[in-house]
Parts: C-alpha cells; sequence; structure tokens
C-alpha cells in the first residue's frame, strides 16, 4: 500500500505541476467566456496581459488536491480490487475482471474526491479572480473563502466534480486496456523490453486520456461554473447558465486544452510507472491492473 501511495503521490504531484498553464488556460476559457478565441489565444492573451506567473495561477492548490488524489487512490483501488477479487471465485474474478476495476476505481474515488474538491474550488476561484486572491498564498487564499463565503463553499461543487473523476476513469480503463492489448497482441515483441512497453503506455495513455476528457467535459465545465460563481448558481444554475451561452457547446468550451493536458498526463504518469516499476518491483501486467490516474 505504501508504495502505491508513494507512486501515485510522486506521478499525479509531477504531472500536474508541470502542466499548470494548459489548465488555467482552460479554466478561464470555462470561466470568462467570450474573452479569448481558443486555447493558443487564450494562453497568448493571459501571457502578454498579466505576465507569465499569471500562468501557473492556483498552483500551490493544484499541487495539494493531486498529492492528496495520488496519495489515496492507489493504495485505495489496491485496496478495493483485492477486496471485490477476494468475494469472488476464481472463475467468476476472471469473467468479470473489467466490472471489478471499474467499481474498484469508483470506491477509491470517493475518499479522493473528498480531499481534491475543496483544493479544485480553491484553485478554480484563484484563476478566475486572481486580484481577489493576490499574494495570499494557498492557507490565505483558503481563509479568504471561507471568511466571504463560508466552510461549505469548498463542497459547493462536489456532485460535479465526482461525477467528473468516476466517467473519466471509467472510460480511462477501457480505452488504456483496450488499446494495449491490442498493440501488444499485433506485435508481442514490444512487451519484452522497457523502452517498447514504455512506448506502448504513452500512446495508450494519451489515446485514453484523451477520449475520457471529452466523455467527462460537461461535468468538468458545470464544476468550473459553480466555482467561478462562488457556489451561488449550484448545480442546476451552472447548467442553465453553460446552456444559454452555447447550448451544447458550452458545456465543451476549452475542450480542446483540458484533451491536450489529460492526454499529456495521463501519459506521463504511465512513463513515471515504467520508470519505477524496478523499484517497487511489479511486473508490466501488474501496472495495467493496479493503475488509477487522477484528472
Amino acid at each position: 500500500y505504501a508504495g502505491f501511495a508513494l507512486s501515485g503521490l510522486v506521478g499525479c504531484s509531477a504531472t500536474h505541476a508541470v502542466l499548470v498553464p494548459i489548465d488555467v488556460v482552460k479554466t478561464r476559457l470555462q470561466t470568462d467566456p467570450g474573452r479569448y478565441a481558443g486555447v493558443v489565444d487564450g494562453g497568448r492573451a493571459i501571457l502578454r496581459e498579466e505576465g507569465p506567473g499569471a500562468l501557473f495561477l492556483g498552483a500551490e492548490a493544484t499541487l495539494a488536491g493531486y498529492c492528496w488524489y495520488g496519495l489515496t487512490v492507489y493504495p485505495g483501488y489496491e485496496f478495493w480490487s483485492r477486496t471485490l477479487n477476494g468475494l469472488l471465485a476464481p472463475a467468476a474474478a476472471a469473467e468479470f475482471h473489467a466490472a471489478v476495476v471499474l467499481l474498484a476505481g469508483a470506491l477509491a474515488t470517493v475518499l479522493a474526491c473528498v480531499g481534491v474538491c475543496p483544493a479544485e474550488a480553491l484553485r478554480i476561484r484563484v484563476v478566475a479572480d486572481p486580484a481577489r486572491f493576490a499574494g495570499l498564498g494557498l492557507a490565505g487564499s483558503a481563509r479568504r473563502v471561507a471568511d466571504d463565503e463560508g466552510a461549505d463553499a469548498f463542497y459547493a461543487g462536489f456532485r460535479p466534480l465526482f461525477i467528473r473523476q468516476v466517467i473519466f476513469g471509467m472510460v480511462k480503463f477501457f480505452f488504456f486496456d483496450s488499446l494495449a492489448d491490442a498493440i501488444f497482441e499485433a506485435a508481442p515483441a514490444l512487451a519484452d523490453g522497457a523502452g517498447g512497453r514504455l512506448a506502448v503506455s504513452l500512446v495508450a495513455g494519451l489515446v485514453a486520456g484523451t477520449a475520457s476528457s471529452l466523455v467527462s467535459q460537461p461535468a468538468d465545465a458545470v464544476l468550473s461554473r459553480i466555482n467561478a460563481d462562488r457556489g451561488d448558481l449550484g448545480v442546476a444554475g451552472a447548467v442553465e447558465a453553460i446552456w444559454g451561452e452555447g447550448h451544447v457547446r458550452g458545456f465543451y468550451r476549452g475542450a480542446g486544452a483540458r484533451c491536450a493536458w489529460s492526454g499529456l498526463v495521463i501519459s506521463g504518469q504511465f512513463a513515471i510507472y515504467d520508470a519505477l516499476k524496478s523499484l517497487l518491483s511489479v511486473a508490466g501486467p501488474d501496472l495495467t491492473l493496479f493503475l488509477d490516474v487522477a484528472l
């Protein structure tokens, strides 16, 4: 459990830290619709108008939230996968392997989301309204939200966040496992070397991250809108506001940035796992079984 917790913490924190600028642009596109023409224009405008530091707004909250996510999801997933498999006969466990993997991931997500939700609430507020939190730091920004909005503001977006993570995880597992199996079946020699396994993990992770991002994008848009409006809208109000701004397209504002972000995050985390597997003494197939990357 400690090994999976450590690998989860390292994988999540490292990849999320590197890709904070993409997350900032995505959040701005969602919370300030119409201001930027797209991902590239948004990035250039933020850099030009606010300086390089603006591309790292909310970085402290991002690291705090996803350190917690990696620290809890990995051992949680290990625990639930072992527990669920232990309840089934060997034949049934093999037959329902996919269902067990998905259910274990969903159960592990519950505890992880408890810590990620307040961090995401704070991150989105800092990105959407940087003047309000200028110079406060992580603790000071959290106190500002608590004083101005109440402690319950940190969990105003829990439902869309939980839905986002569960959907993302389910689609991610399906695409990664299916694509990796197909590649290894077509080219078995790739499984014999570390370089080949790493390449397969990167490709499968990129595709899985992109697909998962597209499917879970509406929930992410609702989460961003709730927190940008200080939790006043609620889920129904956020959905109505987004629909009024662009119908279905409104829910996919910033999808390009998020697809790039999530594809790179998952590919990076698979690469980190491949590098750490010797240290953890985990075989290649075990990585597929126990991996649950958070986005």
